[in-house]
């Protein structure tokens, strides 16, 4: 008969070797912030409408784990249009910062229709655009080669809150800033009116490294249990 004892012994091993390495949980692409599930509240117009030119910005922040972006979405109410005419190059981009000369900082333009239909739109990342940990990035909504009298109109809330189910740490910003000439000059907005937006992220994950002190504790016990052991086989 086998003598069961060695392969207990390996097994034993085993698990301590399975605790003191290092362990990387591998995340896929998920929601970290959004708060398109907010009561709705109208809509803000992007685009040459009403004999201006509109653009919008809402802003989020990231948690303490930096993460490559994958996507944004977000939601086109309605479509003006002038004598048949369509609006038309839409676009979303990304910067690290904002003020009364415009945003600043481009991260990315994202990736999608120029003229999408109503309903939700989804945008998507160029590979490897990293958003740093603890860091507020502003999406701006923008549609600087439509003609006039044509916008996108896409929808807001007065909500500050976040959907539940993001990522820890992750905020919607409480201030939407806009221009109505084009980005010639930007205010911050005098209403409490923000752009629905939701991002969604691959996280970075590193590497939890076990506490050094439980890990000798448990090489401690590895090594007893050999010695006892091989003083078993040896009587």
């Amino acid at each position: 008969m086998v003598n069961p004892i060695p392969q207990i012994v390996r097994s034993f091993f085993a698990a301590v070797f399975l605790t003191i390495c290092p362990i990387i949980q591998v995340y896929g692409s998920t929601v970290a912030v959004s708060n398109i599930g907010q009561t709705d509240f109208g809509a803000l117009g992007v685009g040459k409408g009403g004999g201006f030119n509109f653009q919008e910005a809402g802003s989020f922040t990231t948690g303490n784990v930096s993460s490559l972006l994958d996507s944004v979405r977000i939601e086109i109410v309605t479509r003006a249009t002038a004598s048949g005419v369509q609006p038309s190059s839409f676009n979303l981009s990304l910067y690290t910062g904002i003020g009364s000369t415009g945003p600043t900082g481009l991260v990315t333009s994202l990736l999608g229709s120029t003229s999408p239909a109503l309903g939700f739109a989804t945008y998507t990342s160029e590979p490897n655009i990293t958003l740093d940990a603890f860091t507020t990035y502003w999406l701006v909504a923008s549609a600087p080669g439509t003609a006039v009298g044509t916008a996108f109109n896409v929808r807001s809330t007065t909500s500050t809150n976040e959907d539940v189910g993001g990522l820890s740490g992750w905020t919607m910003g409480d201030t939407r800033w806009l221009t109505n000439n084009g980005g010639t000059s930007w205010n911050a907005a005098t209403t409490n009116t923000l752009m629905e937006f939701s991002v969604s992220v691959t996280p970075n994950e590193t590497p939890s490294v076990p506490d050094s002190t439980a890990t000798i504790g448990l090489l401690g016990v590895a090594l007893t249990g050999l010695v006892a052991f091989r003083r078993t086989r040896s009587i």
